[in-house]
């Protein structure tokens, strides 16, 4: 679906779309800021109402690949709502949602959504690596080391189940050394 060659017009310049990239007019691509800016305005268009989980899953996750951060918040909060029951769910969409926040550079934001849905639905935490890795790196961009590292150690015991550790956990723990190791 993605390695169509999709075309859009833009501030009277032309751009494509593929693979998840914006490109120019020269095919190269664009920096983030454009590509923000094409992702609001090409995945604005589209009805994601009427999609069904799988397919408003994969659009999510376009959407966060597209760097599309403002409609991954959107459409996830749009998601979580109908889906948010469903473990699978859930568990990808809610990582991607307070990893979408930080990038906004609102990390309370993200632990509050989180929060929410992890009172109504607790499992989904003890399921998702990626959400825990996303709450310790948003706890250490708050300055709670102590919660960070809490998440990070949950997320180590997730993926050591699982048996595959993340750059993003290793990058967590060294954050946590660098920032706070004296204190933990």
């Amino acid at each position: 679906m993605n390695n169509i060659l999709r075309k859009i017009e833009y501030d009277d310049e032309t751009y494509y779309y593929v693979n998840n990239q914006f490109l120019d007019s020269n095919f190269l691509v664009v920096d983030t800021n454009t590509s923000q800016k094409l992702a609001n305005q090409y995945f604005k268009k589209i009805d994601y109402c009427s999609l069904n989980m799988l397919d408003l899953l994969n659009f999510i996750t376009e959407l966060k690949t597209a760097e599309a951060y403002l409609l991954v918040i959107e459409v996830g909060e749009y998601g979580m709502h109908k889906f948010g029951s469903d473990r699978e769910f859930a568990s990808i969409v809610l990582p991607m949602m307070t990893s979408s926040y930080r990038k906004l550079n609102m990390p309370r934001k993200a632990i509050n959504f989180a929060e929410v849905y992890l009172q109504k639905y607790p499992y989904i935490l003890r399921s998702s690596g990626a959400l825990c890795n996303s709450l310790a790196a948003a706890y250490c961009d708050i300055k709670d080391y102590h919660k960070a590292k809490r998440y990070a150690d949950l997320s180590f015991a997730i993926n050591k189940k699982d048996g595959k550790f993340s750059s993003e956990l290793h990058a967590v723990y060294a954050r946590l050394e660098q920032e706070a190791g004296e204190i933990l």
